[in-house]
């Protein structure tokens, strides 16, 4: 059969080529259909109940995941003209296209009661501006005064503040999130340019850009560098720019296959669908070198370009098959696991490395077939004779001490095993980022002045409708707040608590005092 299978490639190989080319050409065109992933990795299966939960949950409260949180711990910021500076960042975040909202100290509004109309009205603190430092210490003590606010914007303790910053949703699932995020570092940026004050930020929609950013470059460049490290291996190996130039071309087509498989399917690149261009760098090559090798051998032994080539095909065809298959079914059975990256990461992994095989074993010797003989020189690597020593060498320990090399098997699996047994889980957001890069620093600093900045919800369901309106019912949600806020890794909560507490300030004439549910 592998003979038939020779001919026939050797025979039609330019209509192979040809055909090659067409689907090449097909998935490059797919190709610009292809997102990256922007959300956290879907580790968890779409049937599972919290999950279900988590998204009904999202569909009736909504999600602050789409807030971007900037902090600033400077004196220097309730200067006057720094203020001012800071009121313009405030407005112009604004403007940006994407935002809905910026939540910050000069922007702050309060509650006060409009006695004519029965009702209370939201005023901004800060407008007018004030125009001189005693006016914006004044208004300052106004905000200061606006207990609502105490621990989530404003830290008494130190005088740090945040600005709450609100991205689109839709923006932060498209690839304009980054230049979203951009916008706000690069306004933000010539703030601490003008006034020298240093900002920090957090948020997810922040740490997901950051990081997604660099995964992108870093998977980039690990492509890269694995094609460079391979050609490098093959020229030393072989010492022919063929032998380099073309195996190389196989996994630049394979490289557009997987894009535009991952199109195809409607996937998106995560962390991991990433890897799969590398990976097919890792099995691509050995198919070319098996087969090259091979071609180079059956040559030297009667000069027949043709026959030589046949022969690869027919003596490697089924090695490289097998070694594909095995190998991709390893990756296809991800596709039966619930974890939705896995089997994303699977499927396009295992049917690559099945298409791998068909385009080496149809491009290698149609494209060799055209190409002048090996020279002497080219066949060299035959008869290398280091390799060759190290190959005798492993031959006599293989035979003369299998009993030693059966205990250290042993020993390393045993080894192995008490090592299994040590690996600890871990969900921390940014656990692959250095620990001296920005991003955990800034972290850091949100921690340590409010408790930091992820999400953490809590639903009470009083079983009846507007039971939470009860007195009894706030008292008791006053405790779990209070028992909250005493959790040193959490934060002020924030509930319907709170604005029954302000809105009854807001009625006595905004005195602290009053900050109280009703008697």
């Amino acid at each position: 059969m592998w003979t038939k299978i020779a001919l026939f490639i050797l025979k039609f190989r330019l209509y192979l080529i040809l055909a090659l080319g067409l689907i090449t050409a097909f998935m490059a065109f797919q190709i610009r259909n292809l997102e990256m992933s922007y959300d956290f990795a879907k580790v968890v299966p779409s049937s599972d109940p919290d999950l279900q939960y988590f998204e009904d949950f999202k569909k009736l409260f909504g999600e602050d995941g789409n807030v971007m949180v900037i902090g600033v711990q400077d004196s220097a910021v309730y200067e006057y003209e720094n203020f001012i500076r800071f009121r313009y960042l405030n407005d112009e975040l604004k403007r940006l296209d994407g935002i809905n909202n910026v939540l910050s100290l000069p922007g702050l509004v309060r509650l006060e009661r409009d006695q004519e109309a029965r009702k209370f009205a939201t005023v901004p603190v800060f407008d007018p501006l004030p125009e001189t430092q005693t006016e914006l210490d004044s208004m300052l003590q106004v905000a200061l005064d606006e207990k609502f606010y105490e621990g989530q914007l404003i830290n008494m303790e130190n005088g740090a503040t945040i600005m709450l910053v609100s991205i689109d949703k839709t923006i932060l699932n498209s690839e304009n999130r980054e230049q979203v995020v951009n916008d706000i570092l690069q306004a933000s940026e010539a703030f601490e340019a003008v006034t020298g004050i240093e900002l920090h930020y957090a948020g997810l929609p922040f740490v997901r850009s950051v990081m997604m950013g660099k995964v992108k470059k870093e998977l980039n460049l690990f492509l890269i560098l694995s094609l460079c490290v391979t050609a490098v291996i093959m020229w030393l190996f072989f010492r022919s720019w063929n032998a380099v130039v073309f195996p190389l071309i196989v996994i630049g087509v394979m490289v557009v296959w997987v894009m535009g498989t991952l199109a195809l399917f409607g996937f998106k690149i995560t962390l991991l669908t990433g890897l799969i261009p590398p990976i097919i760098v890792v099995i691509g090559i050995p198919n070319c070198v098996y087969l090259l090798n091979k071609y180079h051998q059956e040559y030297i032994r009667h000069n027949n370009k043709i026959r030589a080539l046949s022969r690869m095909v027919h003596k490697i065809g089924l090695v490289t098959l097998i070694t594909n298959c095995t190998t991709a079914i390893g990756f296809i059975v991800l596709t039966f696991t619930d974890i939705i990256i896995l089997r994303e990461f699977g499927i396009v992994a295992g049917l690559n490395i099945l298409f791998t095989f068909i385009v080496s074993i149809i491009l290698i010797p149609a494209i060799f077939s055209y190409l002048p003989p090996p020279s002497n020189k080219q066949l060299k690597h035959l008869d290398f004779k280091i390799i060759g020593r190290m190959l005798h060498g492993l031959d006599l320990l293989v035979h003369r001490h299998k009993y030693a090399i059966f205990g250290a098997t042993f020993v390393l699996v045993a080894v192995s095993l008490i090592g299994v047994y040590k690996i600890e889980a871990v969900s921390y957001i940014v656990d692959d980022i250095p620990e001296k890069s920005k991003i955990k620093t800034d972290l850091a600093f949100f921690e340590d002045n409010f408790s930091g900045v992820m999400p953490l919800e809590l639903v009470v369901d009083t079983g009846k409708k507007k039971g939470i309106m009860q007195l009894p019912t706030l008292r008791k949600v006053e405790q779990l707040e209070n028992f909250l806020a005493a959790q040193p890794d959490i934060a002020a909560p924030i509930s319907l608590v709170d604005f029954v507490k302000a809105a009854r300030q807001a009625f006595y004439n905004n005195n602290p005092a009053f900050y109280v549910l009703p008697i």
